[in-house]
């Protein structure tokens, strides 16, 4: 029974990633997003927002028990559980059951925590192979159908947004459509980019960069007055974890 909802679950996943204008960076916020959670399960924190701005100052504009097998192996002196886990979505990707690698286990496993680390212990001191293949395939029922509702979030926003500009921006909408769909490729601009992409003068990118913050579109993230930098937030938003009423 779990075999054939995770098996249907992961369906529905890869068909919603099909939908979805621009895909790449659906894939891009999930690696993120894995490898902050990734991170907080060996104890570390950061913030998936503190990554992606730390990486836009960075970069330029432009079968599930080879889980528990690795785990055991542990072939690393440290990383072994990340690389692990990243493995899990890799070959589902590999044997073309997903598209794109946006299933990340990460937060079932962070929020259930002491229950994984048992059942793979479980495993390695028992042989208890069905109760560790329940707890894993849960944790694909549950991701799965997050992760495919924040696709179907994705085309909401975008549609929310393009009838914000439609109604907001009158003759300078045309440009505001141009800078949303560059936002779904790149969730940071200056209003240089901004100006390039449309070919325009800056005090015109300027006004269309003001127009869309008071449209909620963008919002500035470096609180300066000179090199602002404007981030696609409420994109952002729809990766953060969901309360703990929410998880359950």
């Amino acid at each position: 029974m779990a075999l054939s909802q995770a098996d249907r679950a992961l369906g529905r996943l890869d068909g919603s990633i099909q939908t979805l204008p621009h895909p790449d960076l659906l894939e891009y916020m999930y690696v993120r997003k894995e490898a902050v959670l990734l991170s907080q399960i060996e104890g570390t924190q950061s913030s998936l927002q503190d990554v992606i701005a730390a990486e836009a100052k960075i970069l330029a504009p432009d079968r599930p028990q080879a889980h528990v097998q690795f785990e055991t192996i542990h072939p690393f002196l440290d990383g072994s559980g990340r690389v692990g886990r990243l493995l899990i979505t890799f070959l589902l990707c590999e044997r073309q059951v997903l598209l794109k690698p946006v299933l990340y286990l990460s937060y079932f496993f962070k929020h259930h925590r002491p229950q994984y680390y048992e059942h793979l212990q479980a495993v390695r001191d028992t042989g208890a192979w069905e109760e560790w293949l329940q707890f894993f395939l849960n944790g694909v029922i549950e991701v799965s159908g997050q992760a495919t509702e924040t696709a179907r979030k994705i085309l909401s926003l975008r549609e929310q947004h393009r009838l914000s500009i439609t109604e907001k921006l009158g003759r300078a909408a045309a440009n505001g459509y141009r800078v949303l769909e560059h936002l779904y490729q790149h969730l940071i601009v200056s209003v240089n980019e901004v100006q390039t992409l449309i070919g325009t003068t800056y005090p015109a990118a300027n006004d269309l960069v003001a127009r869309l913050v008071d449209c909620g579109i963008l919002a500035e993230i470096t609180g300066q007055q000179r090199n602002q930098r404007y981030m696609y937030k409420s994109y952002i938003d729809l990766f953060h974890d969901p309360s703990p009423e929410q998880a359950q």
